[in-house]
C-alpha cells in the first residue's frame, strides 16, 4: 500500500498478541519476510522506529513460543496422539529457524557499499536485536537460533565497512553488533587479519577528512578488544617496551590494548609535532594532529 500507516498496521496485526508464547504460522512469517523486503528504505524516521519496534515484539514471540515447544516436546509421551498429529514440534522449530536465517541473510545483504542510510539504520538495528534476543549460549540443547551462526567472514566485512559511514548512528549501530557478535567469533582471533584493519585504521587518524578519524576511532575500539592486538602493535615496533604478547601483567586485556593504542597514536603524534615545528601549512596539509588527538580521547573514554 501507497500510505505508511497502513503498511505498518497491516505488520502489527502479524506480529502484536495478547499472548507472548502465540505460535506464528508459515504464512505469517512469509508474510513479515515480504514486508521487510520492501520496506527497509522507509524515508521516515518515525516509521523506521514503529518498524523495529513491531519486529522487536515477533522475535521476542518467536523465542518464547519455541521455549513452549520445547517443553511440550518433553511431554510429548503423556500427550494424546490426536493432538500430537495436529501439532508437530520439530517442524514448527524448523520453520522458526528457517525463517531467522533467512531474515538474518537479508538484512545482511542490504548492508551492500553503496546503500541508503535508511536501510542500513533499519537493517543494523533489527540484527542488534536478533543478537539481542538470541544470545550466544553454551547450552545448545534448547537454544533455537543464534545469530553467530549465520555470520561469515563477509558479514563481518560488511560491518566493519560500515564504520566508514559518514552517519554517526550508522557506525554506533554498526560497532554495537560487533561487540555482542566478538565473543563468539573465531575470525577477530587471528592476528593476520588484525593486521591490515589496524593499519587502515592509523592511516584514517592523520587522514585530512575529519570523518575519516571518527571512522578510525571506532575501528580502534573495536581492534582494543581482540586478544591478538598486542602482537600486531610489537610486530609493527609500535610499543615502548612496557610489556610484551604474553606477559603477565595485572591489567586485563582491554586496558593492555587501550595502551599499546594510545602509546602508538603519541608516537606517531610526537613526530608530527616536530613536523609541524618547521612547517604548520605542510603540517595542516599533510598529517593534521587533531585525527590522532581524536582517537587518543576515543580510546581512553
Amino acid at each position: 500500500h501507497q500510505h505508511d500507516q497502513v503498511r505498518i498496521d497491516a505488520l502489527g496485526l502479524l506480529c502484536e498478541s495478547h499472548r507472548s508464547t502465540e505460535m506464528i504460522s508459515l504464512d505469517e512469517m512469509q508474510l513479515v519476510k515480504f514486508f521487510i523486503r520492501y520496506n527497509l528504505n522507509s524515508q521516515s524516521p518515525a516509521v523506521r522506529q514503529q518498524i523495529c519496534s513491531l519486529l522487536k515484539k515477533l522475535f521476542c514471540r518467536i523465542c518464547e513460543s519455541s521455549q513452549t515447544i520445547y517443553r511440550m516436546q518433553q511431554m510429548k509421551p503423556k500427550q494424546d496422539p490426536v493432538k500430537q498429529l495436529k501439532l508437530n514440534p520439530l517442524v514448527i522449530l524448523q520453520e522458526y529457524k528457517g525463517f531467522m536465517s533467512s531474515l538474518c541473510d537479508m538484512l545482511f545483504g542490504a548492508l551492500f557499499p553503496g546503500s541508503s542510510h535508511p536501510t542500513r539504520f533499519t537493517a543494523l538495528t533489527l540484527l542488534g536485536i536478533i543478537a539481542e534476543i538470541f544470545p550466544v549460549s553454551e547450552d545448545q540443547s534448547q537454544v533455537l537460533f543464534q545469530i553467530t551462526q549465520e555470520v561469515e567472514p563477509s558479514h563481518v566485512q560488511t560491518l566493519l565497512h560500515c564504520f566508514a559511514s559518514t552517519f554517526e548512528e550508522v557506525k554506533i549501530l554498526a560497532f554495537e553488533l560487533l561487540m555482542k557478535l566478538n565473543g563468539a567469533m573465531p575470525y577477530f582471533q587471528d592476528p593476520e587479519k588484525m593486521q591490515p584493519l589496524f593499519q587502515v585504521a592509523m592511516q584514517l587518524s592523520t587522514s585530512t577528512k575529519p570523518y575519516d578519524c571518527v571512522t578510525a576511532s571506532y575501528l580502534l575500539n573495536f581492534l582494543i578488544h581482540q586478544e591478538g592486538l598486542l602482537q600486531v602493535c610489537f610486530k609493527n615496533h609500535l610499543l615502548l617496551d612496557i610489556f610484551q604478547p604474553g606477559k603477565d601483567t595485572s591489567s586485563n586485556l582491554v586496558e593492555k590494548n587501550a595502551l599499546a593504542v594510545i602509546n602508538s597514536l603519541l608516537e606517531n603524534l610526537e613526530g608530527e609535532i616536530l613536523q609541524a615545528e618547521k612547517s604548520l601549512l605542510q603540517a595542516a596539509a599533510s598529517f593534521p594532529m587533531y585525527g590522532r588527538v581524536h582517537c587518543i580521547t576515543g580510546t581512553l573514554h
